[in-house]
């Protein structure tokens, strides 16, 4: 068994200087806070595994259990009756992850089991290849129970254990840390460090950023036999304005680079400027840093960003980044919800599902060469007292580009507050070219292997999606209709899209009798296949 310890550890909240070798603060505290809007919301809870069927859905008998070897849009399989996301695998057999207690198994696409391993008890997540073997790999967020109190809410201490998508062996496991505990006029609540959405990666094998939920530091590990780290320090702390010569003030008029406190980083390792270097976003910025070892130029850029204008709120950005399949020079980040929770609403009957929705609602182009930021507002879920909850609404497919011969066109839906749109904008830019009414948008991808992608669509009654779904052509062109919705189950990340919800939720298909099918749902819980 490969086993190799990384012991990773977080300076406390205010200290003056991040050290990986200090101990985390634990204790109930009031950490400096950020203009008007605190920025610390409820952490979602992590799910227990990545791949699973739909609450309360029937199994399909569909007789297409998966093949040997499965097409390449096939993305999901039936295993044991079970919905599975389904990923390419070196011996083109595909694999299939689930995560049952302590028990992680790996499925082939004809329900053959590959192996199992034991990680622990925890969240599943994968999408990198950390050995640089060719094989997607899995990790399990692991969380131990420390016995105090938050509030009411009890401490734990979470950490991460890297799983070989090969053979199951454990590859790594990174030193628990424990729950940061908020103490807000009385209001306490903690917040785990190590989640789903802590390990970021990208298309290069090999190399990883991990990044506590709030982070003073962090880190990039590099394979080469065994692990080897590099620091680095994360702009929350005075230490970031110290530590780099590219660091840029703040908007919010504070005198300082750093925001204390800032976001979870939501963004790629990628090649740029002949380097790799990691980007990503977090409160009121984004940051290229170069993945080396420290020094005052290990920051690579930092561009200073608010959304609106808007000072009195945290500067958030939750929701989809990806790079643009047709100017790599392009970063996009789409805030908001995913297709999962109109999903869960529409089984529900209401939207009872991400109430928030991302909070703050805006699409963004970053052009990773200019450094130029192009920002587009939709709104704030706190603005008239609460009231735009389901104004301006922002949702993200699990793939936001309509491909053209350049920059790609960006497509996302908009919930009025009376109806759902589907925005499309101008290639490379956040202003709209068509709006089409009434419909949302699940997915954009080539579900029959034709060259031509399609628009998962469906359309809506008010805020819930009606139970039909349309194939698209760009344009609006109609190419299938069915009954039900697309079946959307958590998946893993994909080197060139990330998400702050850990996962993605992309249309579905498995092996029908006559190629690729669409797995939808219906409103009794039963899935059925459009072919």
């Amino acid at each position: 068994m490969r086993l190799i310890l990384a012991l990773l550890v977080l300076a406390g909240c205010n200290a003056a200087k991040p050290d990986p070798s200090q101990a985390a603060c634990t204790e109930a505290q009031t950490c400096d806070t950020e203009p008007v809007d605190s920025g610390h919301d409820s952490q979602p809870t992590q799910d227990s595994t990545s791949d699973a069927t739909p609450t309360d859905s029937a199994p399909l008998d569909t007789g297409h259990t998966g093949e040997p070897c499965p097409s390449a849009s096939v993305n999901a399989a039936f295993v044991g009756g079970t919905l599975m996301r389904l990923y390419p695998t070196p011996d083109g057999a595909g694999a299939t992850f689930s995560l049952a207690g302590e028990l992680l198994t790996s499925t082939r696409a004809d329900g053959s089991t590959r192996w199992t391993a034991s990680p622990g008890v925890g969240a599943l997540l994968g999408g990198f290849d950390v050995d640089a073997d060719g094989w997607t790999d899995a990790a399990v967020v692991t969380s131990t129970p420390l016995g105090t109190t938050c509030g009411s809410t009890a401490m734990s201490a979470t950490g991460l254990t890297f799983v070989s998508g090969a053979d199951g062996a454990l590859i790594s496991g990174v030193a628990p840390l424990d729950d940061l505990c908020w103490d807000f006029g009385g209001v306490q609540y903690p917040t785990s460090q190590w989640t789903v959405d802590g390990v970021l990666f990208g298309a290069a094998p090999g190399v990883i950023a991990l990044s506590p939920y709030y982070a003073s530091n962090s880190w990039f590990f590099t394979w080469s036999g065994a692990f080897s780290s590099e620091y680095l320090y994360y702009p929350s702390t005075a230490t970031y304005d110290s530590a780099y010569t590219a660091d840029q003030l703040n908007q919010w008029g504070t005198g300082t680079s750093y925001l204390a406190n800032s976001h979870i980083a939501n963004g790629l390792l990628l090649e740029t400027g002949g380097e790799l270097r990691w980007v990503f976003f977090t409160s009121g910025r984004v940051v290229h840093y170069a993945v080396e070892a420290y020094s005052d130029a290990q920051l690579r850029l930092d561009v200073p960003f608010l959304s609106n204008a808007r000072t009195d709120i945290a500067g958030r950005n939750y929701g989809i980044v990806a790079r643009d399949p047709g100017d790599p020079n392009l970063l996009v980040l789409v805030t908001g919800t995913d297709g999962a929770s109109l999903l869960a609403d529409a089984r529900a009957g209401a939207a009872v599902t991400d109430p928030w929705g991302g909070i703050e609602r805006h699409v963004t182009v970053h052009n990773l060469v200019s450094g130029t930021v192009e920002d587009r507002f939709f709104s704030y879920a706190h603005d008239n007292a609460d009231g735009d909850q389901y104004v301006n609404r922002t949702a993200y497919p699990a793939a936001p580009f309509v491909r053209t011969a350049g920059a790609s066109a960006l497509a996302f839906s908009v919930f009025d507050g009376t109806t759902w749109s589907i925005h499309v904008t101008a290639p490379g830019t956040t202003t709209d070219a068509a709006i089409y009414s009434g419909w949302y948008l699940w997915d954009i991808r080539d579900i029959d292997t034709d060259g031509v992608d399609e628009w998962v669509v469906s359309p809506t009654a008010g805020y819930l999606p009606m139970w039909q779904t349309q194939l698209w052509h760009e344009g609006g062109e109609p190419v299938a209709t069915f009954d039900g919705l697309p079946a959307l189950i958590a998946g893993f990340r994909a080197p060139e899209t990330t998400t702050t919800a850990g996962y993605l939720y992309p249309a579905l298909t498995v092996e029908g009798a006559c190629g690729p099918a669409l797995v939808l749902i219906n409103s009794d819980g039963a899935y059925v296949l459009g072919e």
